[in-house]
């Protein structure tokens, strides 16, 4: 299906992955921390990338880990 029938919305997107983060959702606070990290639909921010990869590394995601480690060298 791809989101042939839903309009493509990142702010809403982003939302969503952020209350589910709240929820301690490692994913969703995974996915926050790349989008932050890279800049695709956040403005880059590399101290929110950092607070995400570090929640979502607490949370058990060991990419996670590796992504924190990255930004902190």
């Amino acid at each position: 299906m791809k989101g042939s029938y839903v309009r493509k919305d990142a702010k809403r997107a982003n939302n969503a992955f952020a209350q589910a983060c709240n929820l301690n959702y490692g994913e969703a606070c995974f996915l926050l921390a790349l989008d932050h990290e890279v800049g695709i639909e956040s403005p880059q921010n590399i101290t929110k990338a950092k607070e995400f990869y570090g929640k979502a590394c607490d949370l058990g995601l060991k990419d996670a880990c590796t992504g924190y480690a990255n930004l902190v060298d």
